[in-house]
């Protein structure tokens, strides 16, 4: 296994796509937080914060990943080296975990890099490092773990194929539906009971919680979880028939039951850790005390939207973390709507 792991680490840096995708995200991230004006703009929006590369990169990954893991199966069934590969002295799934591990790897070469950003926000502040350090962590924990599901499901893609092109738009259109189309969905008037299930698959929700610099051991279950279940599914179909054999259709379903039995506990079990320096997003036991006991939907109307300068705009985002923080504790949920003033005038 690690000699296969090494194998595709170096095809990977050797490879003219490896080092597009490291040199494409560094570059992306590099203008839009240092050179063009807007959101993402570290200077013009004058907070010690690295919050735009949080929320550009997993966008960038999102056709990124797809680039770097279109290949690691499909071209192996192109070729006709699947074959030789399943002759190896592993299992099936220590080979996907091999192609898995060096796609993350590569993964983690491209984020290095961006620690030198960290840097420079940490010595341009007002005072020298009045940037959140501990927050900061949380989010490369979040950005981590939202790249290792991407990377599972390219690998997952990927073994379907023997096409590239088709691995790339599988894996593009799934990682996207994880990351946002069941937040769509949720969000279309279904009952509480569906929003709450579509809710937790999305990947976005788990991802905002641990950007926020609160590791939850809920979301860390959550992504482990959902790899996991992309990287075994790819181990079952790597040989054909396999699905047809009795022994292992009664394995896939006994590592699925088990899977969402774990996801249904975890969800009753409260365990986290605020990385933030003020502990923002910790409440008082008084204040834990009413959330618990909200028993009503409670909707909440905000009037602040539309254009707003980086203070406004800070404020909100604290507002929107606030109820966050508060829905974590509540049985039900405490929604925010958010209106321009201007309009609501009109």
């Amino acid at each position: 296994m690690y000699s296969l792991y090494k194998k595709e680490i170096k095809t990977f840096l050797g490879s003219l796509i490896g080092m597009l995708v490291i040199i494409v995200f560094l570059l992306v991230t590099g203008l839009f937080l240092w050179v063009f004006p807007g959101v993402y703009n570290i200077p013009d929006n004058g907070y010690a914060t690295l919050e735009g590369l949080f929320l550009l990169a997993p966008w960038l990954y999102l056709f990124l990943v797809p680039a770097i893991t279109m290949r690691l199966f499909a071209d192996e069934k192109r070729t006709g080296t699947i074959e030789i590969l399943l002759t190896h002295p592993i299992s099936d799934f220590q080979l996907v975990l091999a192609k898995f591990f060096a796609g993350l790897m590569l993964v983690v070469f491209s984020l290095l890099p961006t620690l030198l950003y960290f840097l420079s926000v940490y010595l341009l502040g007002n005072p020298v490092g009045s940037i959140d350090v501990g927050a900061t962590w949380g989010s490369y924990i979040g950005l981590f773990f939202l790249a290792a599901i991407y990377i599972a499901i390219g690998v997952f893609a990927s073994s379907l194929t023997d096409n590239q092109i088709v691995s790339f738009i599988l894996a593009l259109a799934l990682s996207f539906v994880f990351y946002l189309g069941f937040d769509f969905i949720a969000s279309s008037g279904l009952p509480y009971i569906f929003e709450q299930i579509l809710s937790y698959f999305s990947i976005n929700n788990h991802y905002l919680s641990i950007s926020r610099g609160v590791v939850d051991m809920r979301d860390i279950i959550y992504f482990v979880g959902m790899a996991l279940f992309f990287l075994f599914i790819t181990g079952i179909l790597l040989r054909k028939g396999n699905l047809k054999l009795r022994k292992v259709q009664i394995n896939v379903a006994v590592f699925i039951v088990l899977l969402f039995t774990v996801f249904f506990i975890s969800t009753n079990f409260l365990f986290r850790a605020d990385l933030t320096a003020d502990k923002r997003f910790s409440l008082s036991d008084i204040s834990k005390d009413v959330a618990s006991n909200n028993n009503n939907i409670i909707e909440i109307e905000l009037y602040l939207e539309g254009e707003l300068e980086p203070g406004l705009q800070k404020l909100q985002q604290e507002i929107f973390e606030k109820i966050a923080v508060l829905n974590v504790y509540s049985p039900k949920p405490i929604r925010l709507k958010i209106t321009d003033q201007k309009i609501g005038q009109g």
